[in-house]
């Protein structure tokens, strides 16, 4: 995981071909103005726009993927994220193929996901996006979703 302000995004570019294909993107693209949704970028990757408000924890899914990357951009708001390390974990729902995801529930650790700052979760880490610092508030995050081809 990496975690760190939108103003250092450039630095992560050369992780990856495809990181830096989407990095490119976001930088030249304003999601923050777009309507909620799905938006393809191309064979590797696409956005989405999220507009949702902040929740309590146990609201909120521990998550991992396989096929693709996150780089979890917040533009509007603040939220905790928790997080873990996969490794070997038994998952409380199997992964699904189609949507690209598997749940857990354990303990993990929460980090601050605050306004202008961005997050990448790779397969080996297991997030749980959306969770409120103290109170419900209103979060516009953009998720770039980038196909796992180091």
């Amino acid at each position: 995981m990496i975690l760190d302000s939108t103003n250092n995004l450039e630095l992560y570019k050369s992780i990856s071909r495809n990181i830096n294909n989407g990095i490119n993107h976001l930088i030249n693209n304003d999601y923050s103005k777009h309507s909620p949704g799905k938006y393809d970028v191309d064979e590797n990757s696409f956005v989405l726009v999220n507009h949702y408000k902040t929740k309590s924890s146990v609201d909120c899914k521990l998550e991992s993927h396989k096929k693709y990357i996150d780089i979890q951009l917040m533009y509007k708001g603040n939220e905790k994220v928790g997080y873990a390390v996969l490794n070997n974990q038994t998952p409380s729902e199997e992964y699904s193929e189609e949507k690209d995801v598997m749940f857990f529930n354990f303990d993990h650790d929460v980090f601050l996901l605050r306004e202008n700052m961005f997050a990448i979760f790779f397969p080996h880490d297991i997030h749980k996006p959306g969770i409120a610092i103290n109170k419900s508030e209103d979060v516009i995050k953009i998720v770039m979703k980038i196909s796992f081809d180091l």
